[in-house]
């Protein structure tokens, strides 16, 4: 174990002094790309490995065989899709790397149960991916309800103002009743006078024999 500490701190110091290995002419042809290509040309400049040229592809710029495809932590990457896939991990030599087609329900699940096993995950920062994702969805629930509120506010301010049209309605029919609607009741509280008075004499007759 300590042998591979070793070898990946060798591996980090290597990375760090590494050139960035272009094609030749990549720089100043576009149509070439920087993608490196081993230089062929007899009067080449950069095959020849002259002073002044961009450094050449060699073997002695790899990282150490061992330490070759393992993370800082000296830990073998494994892409996993779900959990299962993550149950099977070992958490001494083995780290997670969750695929980016995963979804954020099934990846906040992963990330919880990577914290349970134990396992390491590589591209992601546990702690920190957890709070963001509840700050998130604290934020969508308060703005769910504020927007609910808003909604209940508005149905009540219109059904009263509905309320208040239809009353008003009524209102303006009782003060624009016609003339002959006006007459009609007149004519009947007159019959109702003339009933009475017609009650009352038959009543005084009766009460005279």
């Amino acid at each position: 174990m300590e042998d591979l500490k070793r070898l990946i701190e060798l591996r980090i110091g290597l990375k760090k002094k590494k050139p960035r290995f272009v094609r030749q002419e990549g720089i100043k042809k576009k149509k070439l790309g920087v993608k490196w290509r081993k230089p062929m040309g007899m009067h080449s400049k950069l095959r020849r490995m002259l002073r002044g040229h961009p450094a050449r592809v060699e073997p002695g710029w790899g990282s150490p065989a061992k330490a070759k495809g393992l993370s800082k932590e000296g830990l073998r990457k494994v892409v996993v899709h779900n959990i299962a896939e993550l149950g099977k991990l070992d958490s001494k030599k083995e780290g997670a790397v969750i695929s980016s087609n995963v979804g954020t329900r099934n990846r906040v699940e992963m990330v919880r149960k990577a914290q349970e096993l134990g396992i390491m995950l590589l591209n992601i920062k546990a702690e920190k991916y957890l709070a963001a994702f509840e700050s998130r969805q604290k934020e969508k629930a308060e703005k769910k309800s504020k927007e609910s509120k808003e909604k209940e506010t508005k149905q009540k301010e219109k059904e009263k103002k509905a309320a208040e049209k239809e009353k008003k309605e009524k209102e303006t029919a009782a003060d624009e009743k016609t003339p002959a609607e006006a007459g009609e009741g007149e004519a009947s509280k007159g019959e109702k006078d003339q009933q009475k008075k017609e009650l009352d004499r038959m009543l005084t007759k009766k009460d005279a024999s």
